[in-house]
């Protein structure tokens, strides 16, 4: 009895692997929510070094909802980190790839890795890795310059505060999640947190002085 050809279809089908298999990356249901989980402990860990360089345990003034939303507000908020997390991976993919051309003209022992497993398990650990110190850099980079400058009471305001009293503040702004504004007015050492419903009623920037 000749096999059923729709069946061997069906098999054939099921073994061969997806695009980003072939490339030795994860498939998209799993390296999307991976990528996010990774973000998310990356702004976590960025932000709780920068506040506490500050003296202040931001994790304290958090809810479930500016944990979760921390990696796109880390990102969005400052073009910088937009470009380093968009450009990182598109940078390394052509990077690595012309570093395995060089690696099969010249074969040596220690490149063996790089010629021969597919180019995706390199990429995906390379990214991981530039994130990393990217973050981390970012969250130290703020947290000492801003400390040093508090410190010498040098914060110079970028934001007038208005308070539900009518009191208007020129302070510098910290940062500021879903419940608290983090500032400090112009020659403290030290950063003020107000709750935003009870205190706040309104954020401006000020102009550049420049």
């Amino acid at each position: 009895m000749p096999p059923n050809s729709s069946n061997s279809s069906n098999d054939r089908d099921e073994e061969e692997p997806g695009f980003l298999e072939s490339l030795g990356l994860p498939p998209p249901g799993e390296l999307l929510p991976l990528g996010y989980v990774y973000l998310l402990l990356l702004g976590i860990a960025s932000e709780s070094i920068h506040f506490a360089l500050l003296g202040v345990n931001i994790i304290d003034y958090s809810n479930v909802l500016d944990v979760l939303l921390s990696p796109i507000a880390l990102v969005t908020g400052d073009i910088e980190v937009l470009a380093v997390v968009i450009g990182v991976p598109l940078v390394l993919w052509p990077y690595l790839k012309f570093m395995r051309y060089l690696a099969r003209k010249k074969p040596t022992e220690k490149n063996k890795g790089l010629r021969e497993q597919p180019i995706g398990k390199v990429w995906l650990p390379m990214c991981m890795l530039a994130l990393f110190c990217a973050f981390l850099g970012l969250g130290l980079g703020q947290g000492f310059a801003q400390s040093r400058d508090l410190a010498a009471g040098e914060m110079d305001p970028d934001t007038r505060i208005t308070f539900g009293d009518g009191e208007i503040v020129e302070a510098y702004l910290v940062g500021i999640n879903s419940g608290y504004v983090f500032f400090v007015e112009r020659g403290a050492n030290d950063v003020t947190i107000a709750p935003i419903p009870e205190t706040i009623r309104s954020l401006q920037a000020l102009p550049d002085d420049d």
